[in-house]
């Protein structure tokens, strides 16, 4: 996929593109799950998105690494369209058990914490990747483009 002219109409610096990815979806440009890549963008625009988590095998088999480094990414929808762009500002690894309350609500997708981790243990588990207790990373990250 090409991303120079949503570059270009963003006004970005095309040197510090790293990657372009929908959420829901692996980091491997096939998007397989149109409808949660678009509810996902949705929430983006809107603002009401703010956080991602990812387990840690997939978080450390992610290539490019994501980083707080002043670089951005471009979320895609369910076909693959480049909607947003986003840049990184914290990422930490914390206990499943121990993410606060305001990190889940800024995720966009629950009205609680304790839907959040439901939501988030159901996506683990059909990945086979939750147990108790383990740790996650927990990303946060502002929208840059468009800006309203």
């Amino acid at each position: 996929m090409k991303y120079e002219e949503f570059i270009r109409e963003a006004q970005l610096n095309p040197k510090k593109f790293r990657m372009a990815f929908a959420f829901e979806n692996e980091f491997n440009n096939k998007i397989e799950d149109k409808e949660a890549a678009n509810f996902n963008a949705y929430l983006v625009l809107k603002g009401w998105k703010t956080t991602t988590t990812s387990s840690v095998p997939d978080f450390e088999a992610m290539q490019p690494k994501l980083a707080v480094d002043g670089k951005y990414d471009i979320v895609l929808d369910g076909e693959g369209k480049p909607v947003a762009a986003i840049q990184f500002i914290k990422i930490e690894k914390l206990k499943f058990s121990e993410v606060p309350e305001e990190f889940a609500k800024k995720d966009g997708e629950s009205d609680s914490l304790e839907q959040w981790r439901r939501l988030i243990r159901t996506m683990l588990e059909e990945r086979e990747q939750y147990f108790p207790e383990m740790d996650i990373i927990c990303l946060e990250f502002k929208k840059i483009y468009p800006e309203n």
